[in-house]
């Protein structure tokens, strides 16, 4: 099983330079995938930023809202967050070498849990998830 990180989620539904390849790669693994009630929060913040720094209309953010929901609905299972994520995060950004900040380290605690494989266009986060020993997939995309 895959968790998606908000990374690919946002190139899905906006016109991001991998947004094609990252599209086929949902397509392909359609049954596979999940994602967390984090990952929701960092794409809704994603998309806010985009209209502030007037890459986005609203009315982009609406229809790109609007696909998350289908693709939730449609295409995620959904991992429970926990409190015990927050402490393991915790845990992952204390070392100074996995470069995980701290909602990365979320991510990456979370996925660990489910025994997922990461799925991000991060690199920093890819590097430092598998540093502390997580299965990833990086796909094409620039560091965030």
């Amino acid at each position: 099983m895959h968790y998606l990180d908000a990374s690919v989620i946002v190139a899905a539904v906006t016109d991001e330079p991998h947004r094609l390849a990252v599209r086929a790669w949902i397509r392909e693994h359609a049954s596979e995938m999940t994602i967390s009630a984090w990952v929701l929060t960092e794409v809704s913040s994603a998309l806010s930023i985009k209209v502030r720094d007037l890459k986005l209309s609203e009315a982009d953010k609406l229809a790109a809202t609007a696909q998350v929901n289908r693709m939730r609905a449609d295409l995620f299972e959904h991992a429970v967050v926990d409190e015990a994520h927050f402490f393991v995060a915790r845990e992952l950004a204390e070392l100074t070498h996995t470069g995980l900040r701290g909602g990365d380290a979320l991510h990456v605690a979370i996925a660990a849990d489910g025994d997922f494989t990461l799925v991000t266009l991060d690199r920093q986060m890819a590097k430092g998830a598998r540093s502390v020993g997580l299965e990833v997939i990086h796909l094409p995309g620039k560091a965030q």
